[in-house]
């Protein structure tokens, strides 16, 4: 990557929400149709992209901190390098760049594992389970799981980006202000 240069007064990265995410609630299932298996699945694996684009934020910007002066340019680039790679890589990445706290880095670690288990072998491992009622109440109950480590871990690394973000100078309301912004856009749809 080009050494960056420094960033004038409109030279902003195209963050487009990528600071700011939709809060994750479990809702409390009904267990009463086989839809809220796959519905459970879904938040699930929402739950994982969230807790895989905050890894993101956290590595780009670790590497943001190493870089000096930057542009818009560069760190949409960053980030678009560091989003094509996997959860793991990612990860592994973060790990490279600073000395992940032990608690973090098993929660991270566990959430990896759940991750790649939810994605590639879930439903094969619960074939049978979903043939009745008492083993898709198992399979929802294991989702609620899965979504509350995704949960705990993206909290958790929020925590850690979060003051190095603002340490080089990237205000936390410019999140909020994105979220606001993608709140009254969502709305706007719904409304015509």
């Amino acid at each position: 990557m080009a050494s960056p240069t420094p960033m004038g007064p409109n030279d902003r990265p195209s963050f487009e929400g990528r600071w700011a995410t939709m809060p994750l609630e479990i809702p409390d299932p009904d267990y009463d149709d086989p839809k809220e298996v796959y519905a459970f699945f879904g938040l699930a694996a929402y739950g994982a992209q969230i807790l895989e684009q905050e890894l993101v934020l956290l590595a780009s910007v670790l590497h943001m901190g190493a870089a000096g002066s930057l542009t818009g340019e560069w760190v949409n680039a960053l980030m678009d390098r560091i989003e094509a790679k996997t959860f793991g890589s990612i990860l592994h990445e973060a790990r490279a760049l600073m000395t992940v706290p032990d608690d973090l880095d098993g929660l991270l670690a566990e959430a990896l594992r759940e991750r790649n288990r939810l994605i590639h072998r879930f439903f094969a491992a619960h074939a049978t389970d979903f043939l009745s009622r008492a083993g898709r109440r198992e399979m929802i109950d294991e989702l609620r799981a899965a979504i509350a480590l995704f949960s705990a871990a993206d909290e958790a690394a929020t925590a850690i980006r979060r003051p190095l973000a603002e340490s080089l100078g990237i205000d936390p309301r410019v999140a909020q202000a994105l979220y606001d912004e993608a709140i009254v856009d969502a709305s706007s749809r719904d409304a015509g």
